[in-house]
């Protein structure tokens, strides 16, 4: 029986089969550690041992958050779903692009959703990144958004919508 040897990943590229990792967390932007898949950085801040995710390449999975104080970095790429693009409940959130190229992109494509929802006491920091689909930004149950910077559109709902929570505006284009 041959098995088939997991990642090792080295500056981000596998030394096995030249995969390129999805996602890189560590401690700060300055010291990224670990390299995998979106959903193990994901799953690395909610558990607490990343304060800091930094996307390597585009992304197309939805992303529920449902604990951890962390930066998610979109780095330039584009997070496309047709569902929420991040379904943020009760975490501490930053969404920032540290790229030099290109922004971020977070791009929903379902009319019933949102690109990034905040529920159940969520906190939300939203800056330098392009979020847009159906709608861009929604609030619920008490969570709190501030939105300092970034594009916002929409399609078919109000483009940033506070039901029930906190919404700070302090900059963007919409």
């Amino acid at each position: 029986v041959l098995e088939t040897p997991t990642h090792n990943y080295i500056d981000g590229v596998c030394e096995h089969c030249s995969d390129v990792a999805e996602a890189r967390w560590g401690e700060s932007l300055e010291r990224l550690t670990s390299w995998g898949t979106y959903s193990e950085a994901i799953s690395a801040a909610e558990a607490g041992r990343a304060t800091y995710v930094k996307l390597n390449k585009d992304v197309t999975s939805v992303t529920e958050i449902h604990s951890g104080t962390f930066t998610l970095d979109v780095n330039g790429h584009v997070m496309r779903v047709s569902d929420y693009v991040l379904n943020i409940q009760g975490a501490n959130v930053t969404i920032t692009d540290s790229s030099d190229g290109p922004v971020g992109i977070l791009h929903n494509d379902n009319f019933w959703h949102r690109a990034i929802m905040a529920s159940n006491g969520a906190t939300v920091y939203i800056e330098k990144v392009q979020v847009m689909g159906a709608g861009a930004v929604e609030v619920l149950e008490s969570s709190n958004v501030t939105i300092a910077s970034g594009t916002y559109s929409s399609t078919e709902h109000p483009t940033v919508e506070n039901k029930s929570g906190t919404l700070t505006i302090l900059g963007g284009t919409f």
